[in-house]
């Protein structure tokens, strides 16, 4: 957990630009980054809910029932525990996107011949007063995407209830 403190003591975007800067623009680059940043909040997420589901009455009630550790980890701690993971990786999806389009329309992300909406918006910037949808129809297709992943996380939070 300390090392998590770490990663999470620095600004996120500044520490991926400075990454992407090093590295080098590119596909492989950014998942890089997104996934030096991201494991932190899944680390902190698992950690909690398998301390709370470990203080459940079943748990004990396995354990005094003599049933060995890796059973009670594998069957009942982890199936319980990962949900609330489920349920925030279509957020921190759109939050990779969204980065991920910002990054492109500064020049930092996925390089140009590759269509990606950042970029699609930085290239019809110039033109907004009189092709005004070169910019509008990529950032309308960020905003529905995000919209959809977040309607999905809905769901998965339905079914788990």
């Amino acid at each position: 957990m300390r090392s998590a403190d770490i990663v999470q003591a620095f600004p996120t975007y500044i520490l991926i630009i400075a990454l992407v800067f090093v590295v080098g623009p590119g596909v492989v680059t950014i998942l890089i980054a997104f996934t030096i940043l991201s494991w932190v909040s899944y680390t902190r997420l698992i950690r909690t809910e398998v301390i709370r589901v470990r203080g459940l009455d079943y748990i004990a009630a396995a354990r005094v029932g003599g049933i060995p550790r890796w059973r009670i980890l594998t069957r009942h701690i982890v199936p319980n525990s990962i949900g609330q993971t489920l349920t925030y990786l279509p957020s921190d999806i759109v939050l990779a996107k969204l980065g991920l389009a910002s990054l492109s329309f500064l020049g930092l992300g996925i390089p140009k011949p590759a269509p990606e909406w950042g970029a699609m918006i930085a290239a019809g910037q110039p033109y907004l007063e009189q092709m005004w949808w070169l910019s509008t129809i990529p950032g309308l297709m960020v905003a529905l995407f995000g919209l959809g992943l977040s309607l999905i996380a809905d769901g998965i939070q339905e079914g788990r209830s």
